[in-house]
């Protein structure tokens, strides 16, 4: 088990640069957030619970800027707005 953990974890870091694939149905907007932090290597301030869910279908990689323009338009469809405060982004209502 060690051995395939070991064998792995380089695998992965080859692929992280690579332009994340999304592809999602009836996904919560917490889970959208997690994934786009995540992928954007950005922290995310939370003030409250985020209700709402988004679909999205995608036949190509998303650059991260589109990424970020995804979580953009999906908040902001569910009445929340994605402030840039230099070394995080906040949400709020």
């Amino acid at each position: 088990m060690k051995f395939l953990l070991i064998l792995c974890v380089p695998i992965l870091f080859l692929f992280a640069n690579q332009e994340p694939n999304v592809k999602f149905e009836n996904l919560p907007l917490k889970q959208l957030v997690k994934i786009s932090s995540k992928i954007l290597n950005k922290n995310i301030l939370l003030s409250s619970d985020l209700k709402g869910s988004v679909d999205f279908y995608s036949t190509k990689d998303l650059k991260k800027e589109q990424l970020l323009e995804l979580l953009k338009n999906s908040l902001n469809t569910n009445g929340y707005e994605l402030i840039d405060k230099k070394y995080y982004y906040k949400i709020i209502k």
